[in-house]
């Protein structure tokens, strides 16, 4: 059963299933991962203690290939709260963190150069640097 009182119901990603039972969470990521792992399953399980993640076959994957991620918790006794986020691979995200540390970075420098060449007099060229450093931050931030 689908409950409307979970608080993540602003998150549209994450669902509440509430299933009764002592042990129930238990059985239930044995029931998911026995049912979607099957010989003839289109999906690649990995079950942990509370925690499963699907994601697309090794022959089938891309970089760029989504992965869902379920977490179940027990919220009453013998009550389950089943959470559920679709997102990109850990590697898509890690693309993107190293992209905003190198922009960011050069950033700085940047700023500092222009600076400290318009406190000296000089022609402050590094503010074109500065320009393109934001321009590629605004990129990167546009393909997130």
């Amino acid at each position: 059963r689908k409950t409307a009182s979970s608080p993540d119901d602003q998150y549209p990603s994450k669902t509440g299933i509430q299933s009764h039972g002592g042990d129930e969470h238990r059985r239930s990521a044995g029931k998911i991962t026995r049912r979607i792992s099957r010989d003839d399953a289109q999906f690649e399980v990995k079950s942990f203690p509370g925690f499963i993640s699907l994601r697309m076959p090794h022959e089938d994957r891309h970089f760029w290939s989504p992965r869902l991620n379920l977490s179940m918790e027990e919220i009453d006794e013998g009550k389950t709260q089943l959470l559920g986020k679709y997102g990109p691979n850990a590697n898509v995200w890690s693309l993107f963190l190293f992209g905003y540390l190198f922009i960011g970075s050069l950033g700085m420098f940047a700023a500092v150069l222009a600076i400290s060449q318009w406190f000296i007099g000089s022609s402050p060229w590094g503010f074109w640097l500065l320009g393109g450093a934001v321009l590629g931050l605004l990129i990167l931030f546009g393909a997130a």
